[in-house]
């Protein structure tokens, strides 16, 4: 299951080609609740698992840009509809693609909850001149949740722990799964309504901003 036969938001590398968009805004949303104490001190429970919400924003649109950005928002139907976003900063790591991926028999659940462990790293990994770096994007080949890194640690003899942004809920998923660094992806659904096309006197569409959230069912 490396990714679902979904669509993707057009951007200037799909086919056809659509709009690039000027600002992205990723951020990493933990629900949960923080309640204070009399004595100054707090308590918090988290509510479910992290996701990502995105928030992409488009310059005033050409006719023709429109013409292939809106109706791929139409058919989504707003937020009821699956479909993909591939961000420019988080395509591969920064190092470059990997050539190849561990197996999945290298591939672990680490000491903490949001972290994985890759055994024999400079064998496989270093020798093909990749690496992870603070800030790359990975996500598990069975699962649709994608990642950041935070730290990449190498202990005891070629064994790789990588620390996640957030904790891995599906834990069964490590035993059968290598991990996936190329071609990132996020499974994301519009978290409202299709923005209006409004087009104005110069002839140009209204500048938009889409509001994305990440939904791994």
């Amino acid at each position: 299951m490396a990714y679902d036969i979904l669509p993707r938001l057009p951007d200037p590398n799909t086919s056809p080609e659509g709009p690039g968009f000027v600002s992205q805004t990723l951020l990493n949303n933990s629900p949960g609740m923080i309640h204070p104490l009399n004595s100054g001190a707090s308590v918090s429970v988290k509510f479910s698992g992290d996701y990502w919400t995105i928030t992409l924003s488009y310059p005033k649109l050409t006719i023709a840009e429109g013409a292939t950005l809106f109706p791929f928002l139409n058919a989504l139907q707003g937020a009821f509809s699956n479909f993909y976003v591939q961000l420019p900063t988080s395509i591969h790591p920064r190092s470059g693609a990997w050539a190849e991926m561990p197996s999945a028999s290298a591939v672990s659940l680490g000491d903490q909850s949001n972290q994985l462990k890759v055994s024999n790293w400079s064998g496989t990994i270093l020798a093909a001149q990749s690496d992870l770096s603070p800030g790359d994007f990975i996500k598990l080949s069975n699962r649709h949740k994608v990642y950041m890194v935070l730290s990449v640690e190498i202990v005891d003899l070629n064994v790789a722990v990588i620390t996640l942004s957030s904790d891995i809920l599906d834990t069964a998923a490590v035993a059968s799964a290598t991990i996936e660094v190329n071609d990132i992806m996020f499974r994301v659904r519009q978290e409202g309504n299709t923005p209006a096309q409004t087009l104005t006197a110069d002839g140009l569409y209204e500048a938009i901003t889409l509001k994305l959230r990440e939904n791994i069912l």
